[in-house]
């Protein structure tokens, strides 16, 4: 009798991914861990080598199924709920200011923003100087889009 080790690899593999979507902001890799975990289910009642073809099928096919269903799902709960973000969804609209110049059209440049240091793109294409206080309308993975702001509007 043939042992049946194929759903602990998959078990192990969804582990993985899942530490990975944890250390990231992207809510992607969650769709491999969700594929692991079909592949690893079917690998019960198709085990060994005969049916891998099966297993990777499952894996393939439930990683697209949920990259289709459960992201969009979780980019629309998290566009309805800005205020109760944590991490870096937690800086929109708050105030920042500019440390290093943003460039006009796409040109990178900085801003502090309680305490930390983050990329930032004007959200308007305008030049932001140095010293400048802004405020994060957009957030696209570490890089924030800011606009500059009056200085009654920046006191809160």
């Amino acid at each position: 009798m043939e042992n049946n080790y194929a759903w602990l690899l998959w078990f192990i593999a969804a582990i993985i991914f899942f530490v990975i979507e944890v250390l990231t902001p992207t809510f992607f890799v969650v769709c491999f861990g969700i594929g692991s975990l079909a592949a690893m289910l079917i690998s019960f009642p198709f085990p060994g080598h005969d049916y891998i073809w099966i297993q990777l099928l499952f894996f393939v096919v439930f990683s697209i199924v949920s990259f289709f269903t459960i992201r969009p799902l979780a980019k629309k709960i998290r566009k309805n709920n800005p205020g109760n973000g944590t991490n870096v969804d937690s800086l929109y609209s708050t105030v920042g200011v500019v440390i290093r110049q943003v460039g006009p059209g796409m040109q990178l440049g900085h801003v502090k923003i309680l305490g930390n240091i983050w990329r930032a793109l004007s959200i308007d294409g305008t030049l932001l100087p140095v010293d400048v206080r802004v405020r994060v309308l957009k957030i696209d993975g570490t890089t924030l889009y800011v606009r500059s702001i009056g200085r009654s509007e920046g006191m809160l």
